[in-house]
């Protein structure tokens, strides 16, 4: 086996196991979710369409170009329905090597609040990820989709989709120079969601123990 031939079975391993993790930690559902790999300047590796992430085969991935055109594929194998997002990131952004759509339900209910993930609450994630804006509803597998993540990719290595009513919930779009890179950055918009999730109870707390506090000394 050549070394190109090596890297791609080595990659499809990569998608398999990032997908496990991601089905295992619920963070896509039923057929949810899509992976892709940079194999070259001119061909991706891409989860097919229609099959869930926790029960994914290294045979089961397909490869398309930068125009989303398969070239290689098991029968009956399509590409993932959100290809045109993934072309959008890889044509925008030669650096990036991977890329990776979630639903975590921490990040994903972030977006359908209209919340994005812009405050410096981390030093960590401020270093390693920055700000995390939510880029305008595209319908999914569309080209609005596509064009509403493009002005984002160039400044930003994680995005929240908006949502379009309750029923569309989208978690945000991971770039970086693998799949495991991808999921560690995947793992660091999750963090500061958290939180801000508890940054209310915190202020709560706070004031609840300075009136608290006001008043023994003054009874004191």
């Amino acid at each position: 086996m050549s070394g190109l031939a090596e890297r791609e079975a080595q990659l499809r391993c990569d998608i398999v196991e990032v997908g496990r993790r991601l089905w295992t930690r619920g963070f896509v559902a039923s057929n949810d979710g899509n992976i892709s790999v940079r194999l070259d300047e001119s061909r991706l590796l891409m989860t097919p369409a229609s099959v869930s992430k926790g029960f994914m085969t290294p045979d089961m991935m397909v490869v398309t170009d930068l125009n989303g055109t398969m070239l290689e594929g098991a029968s009956g194998r399509k590409p993932s329905s959100e290809t045109m997002m993934h072309l959008v990131v890889y044509r925008s952004r030669p650096d990036v090597h991977a890329v990776v759509h979630s639903h975590p339900p921490l990040a994903t209910g972030f977006a359908v609040a209209g919340i994005p993930l812009d405050r410096a609450v981390l030093a960590e994630v401020v270093t390693t990820l920055g700000a995390i804006p939510i880029a305008e509803y595209g319908t999914p597998s569309t080209v609005e989709l596509a064009d509403a993540v493009e002005p984002f990719v160039k400044v930003h290595d994680g995005l929240l989709l908006a949502k379009f009513s309750r029923r569309k919930k989208w978690g945000g779009c991971r770039r970086c120079a693998a799949p495991t890179g991808s999921r560690r950055r995947r793992r660091s918009v999750r963090t500061p969601c958290r939180v801000e999730r508890r940054m209310p109870v915190a202020r709560l707390c706070n004031r609840r123990m300075r009136r608290e506090n006001a008043l023994w000394r003054t009874a004191a």
